[in-house]
């Protein structure tokens, strides 16, 4: 009975504060820039033309396209897991960066640009391919992150 009790208010506490970290998906603004803020340091998801505006840092970054994306099917074996890049567009106070690949696969550091001082890196792509269905530009969701360090 000890244990029954101990496991519904570990369950409990865990749905009350979750587990994992947080994520902001951008909405547009009323102005219908399709643009959004968020803050450093904070995972943020990105739609095709979407622009978001890191915070207080002034770093501004636009999802172009999906350039490739290699990636096994989920439903297939494959001898290579595959990779998937994408093309952005950075802004980093007022100074333009210009486009920016960043590429999920075997090169770690493929996934990392360094953008004046601060970090962009690519954690993940959806959705992740299956064998019978093409994935429109429109379809794809990139999540990233903007951070002092590296990691």
């Amino acid at each position: 009975m000890q244990k029954m009790s101990f496991l519904i208010i570990i369950t409990i506490i865990i749905s009350i504060f979750g587990c994992g970290e947080s994520e902001t998906t951008p909405n547009p603004t009323d102005n219908d820039d399709n643009s959004a803020e968020i803050r450093l340091e904070e995972k943020f998801s990105l739609k095709i033309d979407q622009v978001v505006t890191v915070n207080p840092v002034n770093i501004k970054v636009k999802f172009l396209k999906v350039t490739e994306d290699s990636r096994c099917p989920s439903d297939v074996v494959c001898i290579w897991a595959g990779q998937v890049s994408v093309l952005l567009n950075v802004n980093n106070n007022g100074n333009d960066i210009g486009d920016v690949k960043l590429t999920l696969g075997q090169n770690k550091d493929d996934t990392v640009r360094d953008i004046g001082g601060y970090y962009l890196k690519l954690i993940e792509v959806k959705p992740y391919p299956i064998s019978t269905k093409k994935i429109e530009q429109s379809e794809y969701i990139i999540t990233l992150i903007i951070s002092k360090s590296k990691d």
